[in-house]
């Protein structure tokens, strides 16, 4: 669906459409070489103004079901519905054209494992039972060397979410849930993250 909404312009040789900012009474300048738009599920609306071509905007927007998207014929609002990509396309009367391309994701973050060291210790252990605890020990470890890890933050605060983990460069990935809770131990307070993997 199209919405047009007219501007007046004096000039015969028209600017590129370019876009901008809104934040309250100050604009700043939108990456209009990349053209890309990212947004988190519970990022807030963006507000922005459409400047060049002729003033006479056409709004297209493809996958409604990712954004919802409106233009009052001065700015150009965009809200996050559901994750996915979507696009949108601004032109005029004159044939220019300015594609926006916008990816609502949840924010992620990742670990690779570099080292793992176990040190065991102990009075009359034979080498056996120090490598068998040893292998014991590893199978605790949620990545060892050359595994990775990702979370993937499905609240606001970063608190909690999802979690793939690769345990080694060649396992497969598994999934679960994570939750940041706040620990305190007397005089200190300290954060905690319980994971919990499914074994399917």
């Amino acid at each position: 669906s199209a919405l047009i909404v007219s501007s007046c312009s004096d000039d015969d040789d028209y600017a590129p459409i370019t876009l901008f900012y809104v934040d309250g009474s100050y604009t700043y300048t939108f990456d209009n070489e990349r053209h890309d738009l990212y947004l988190t599920p519970y990022s807030d609306e963006k507000s922005l103004f459409i400047h060049g071509g002729d003033g006479i905007y056409a709004i297209e927007v493809r996958n409604k079901d990712i954004i919802k998207a409106n233009y009052d014929g001065k700015v150009l609002t965009i809200e996050p519905v559901a994750t996915g990509f979507a696009e949108i396309f601004v032109r005029d009367n004159s044939k220019n054209t300015y594609p926006l391309y916008i990816s609502v994701q949840y924010p992620t973050s990742s670990y690779r494992g570099i080292e793992n060291n176990v040190v065991i210790k102990g009075d009359g252990i034979t080498l056996k039972e120090k490598e068998e605890l040893e292998a014991e020990i590893r199978k605790e470890f949620l990545i060892e060397a050359g595994g990775q890890c990702m979370f993937v933050f499905k609240t606001p605060n970063r608190t909690q979410g999802e979690i793939q983990v690769n345990q080694s460069a060649t396992s497969k990935t598994k999934k679960g849930t994570f939750k940041v809770e706040k620990m305190q131990n007397e005089d200190i307070s300290y954060y905690q993250i319980v994971i919990n993997i499914s074994e399917k």
